[in-house]
């Protein structure tokens, strides 16, 4: 029993009272800074997925519109062709047909899907109205024109 009189609690009173408020501040102080640190990093996550995905519609946007670009080019070529258009005027001339032909399939290359169709009013010996220049399986001479 002598013992236990002369050992005394490791802590008691107001020293257990400081060292416990001491604790509770730093936890506070740490749970704080830590929902201050989630926060921000919340909020630059957010605003990076937003310029990522700003991007990749405007690179998306480019992909999809750059063919549309130099198929529209390629067809407001066609539609301002002065041999095509001559020909429109007299599609019986057999050197205008040919010479218009010739020049369509020299664009068909350059075209993504390789048809060209040309329409005239007039055209009524050709189905619909249409005149078709398509390019062969292998690339070489159109494929069928009427």
């Amino acid at each position: 029993m002598f013992a236990l009189s002369l050992v005394r609690p490791r802590f008691s009173g107001l020293q257990r009272q400081f060292l416990l408020l001491i604790v509770s501040v730093y936890l506070l102080t740490g749970a704080v800074a830590l929902a201050l640190f989630a926060w921000g990093i919340h909020g630059v996550i957010r605003q990076l997925g937003e310029e990522f995905a700003i991007q990749y519609a405007l690179r998306q946007k480019d992909r999809l519109l750059v063919p549309i670009q130099r198929e529209l080019a390629l067809s407001r070529h066609l539609a301002d062709s002065p041999l095509l258009k001559r020909w429109a005027r007299d599609e019986e001339d057999p050197a205008l047909k040919a010479a218009a032909l010739a020049e369509l399939v020299d664009i068909l290359p350059a075209l993504k899907d390789g048809d060209s169709w040309l329409t005239s009013e007039p055209a009524y010996d050709a189905p619909y109205g249409e005149c078709s220049v398509q390019r062969s399986h292998r690339g070489h001479g159109p494929r069928h024109i009427h």
